[in-house]
C-alpha cells in the first residue's frame, strides 16, 4: 500500500500534468483569437493585448526554435513581435497525443499539431508537426521555456500532404532533434 507521502507525490505529478495541459490548450487559444469570426486577423490594440497574453505564458528568456527555415525566436520582445504580426491568414491549432513528463519544478512534453490554415492568396493548407516543449514551474505557475517546432508537412489543401509539400518546408523525416524522454 502507498503511503501518505507516494500519494502526495502521485497527485501532484497528476495537478502538474493537467496544469502544464491547460498552459498549452490556453497557447493555442490565444493564437487562434487572434483571427475574428471571419477568419480575419485581428489588428491594433486587440491584437497588442492578445500577444501580451501569449507572451505571459513564456518566461523572459523562453526560446522558440521554429527550425532552420524559420528561425529561433529568443525572449518574450521576439515572441511578442511575432505573435504581433500575421503569420498566416487563418489557422486552428489542435494539439494532440501529448506526453507530459513533469519532474520536480521542470518539464517536458511533446505534442502533436494537426493544423488546418489559409496563407496569403487564400491557399488553404493542413500542417503537421511534433513539438517539443519544456516547462518551469515558477511561483506555483507553468510556463513555456523553450519550444521546438519540428514540421512533418506543410501541403495546399487540395494537393494533400502526399502529393505536394509546400516551398520552403524541408522534409524532417526522423531528422529532428527532439527533446529525449
Amino acid at each position: 500500500m502507498a503511503t501518505l507521502e507516494e500519494l502526495e507525490k502521485r497527485i501532484q505529478i497528476l495537478e502538474d500534468v493537467e496544469a502544464i495541459r491547460k498552459l498549452k490548450a490556453r497557447y493555442g487559444q490565444l493564437v487562434d483569437a487572434r483571427f475574428d469570426s471571419s477568419g480575419m486577423l485581428k489588428s491594433g490594440e486587440e491584437l497588442k493585448s492578445i500577444a501580451s497574453k501569449i507572451v505571459e505564458l513564456f518566461t523572459e528568456d523562453a526560446v522558440w526554435d521554429r527550425g532552420k527555415e524559420q528561425g529561433i525566436l529568443s525572449g518574450r520582445r521576439e515572441l511578442y513581435d511575432h505573435f504581433r504580426q500575421p503569420g498566416y491568414d487563418f489557422h486552428a491549432h489542435y494539439f494532440l497525443n501529448a506526453y507530459i513528463a513533469p519532474e520536480g519544478n521542470k518539464a517536458r512534453a511533446r505534442w502533436y499539431l494537426w493544423m488546418p490554415g489559409t496563407m496569403g492568396g487564400g491557399t488553404a493548407f493542413w500542417l503537421a508537426a511534433v513539438i517539443d516543449d519544456e516547462y518551469a514551474k515558477i511561483n506555483g505557475q507553468w510556463l513555456f521555456t523553450y519550444v521546438k517546432s519540428s514540421i512533418f508537412f506543410l501541403t495546399p489543401y487540395d494537393q494533400g500532404w502526399a502529393k505536394q509539400k509546400l516551398p520552403g518546408v524541408r522534409d524532417l523525416g526522423h531528422q529532428r532533434n527532439a527533446v529525449k524522454f
